[in-house]
């Protein structure tokens, strides 16, 4: 939704929602079969800590990063 102008035309909100559907059905279908193989899940399983402490840190650059943008805003 960050990517689309701020009054998009009605062809690319009627094709949005199902492309959305097709990506994510697409996405969980291709993990759901990979994790569903004992090599690939005892693989993750080896590395889910820092699989889980990189997500995190990600997940924390990307909240201080919202932090700054609205502290300089105020500015």
């Amino acid at each position: 939704m960050a990517f689309l102008p701020a009054s998009p035309p009605f062809w690319l909100l009627a094709v949005l929602p199902p492309v959305a559907f097709a990506i994510e059905t697409l996405w969980y279908t291709v993990v759901a079969v990979a994790f569903s193989a004992t090599r690939p899940r005892t693989f993750f399983l080896g590395f889910r800590g820092w699989v889980d402490r990189a997500a995190g840190a990600l997940m924390g650059m990307l909240g201080a990063r919202l932090i700054l943008e609205s502290v300089k805003s105020r500015f």
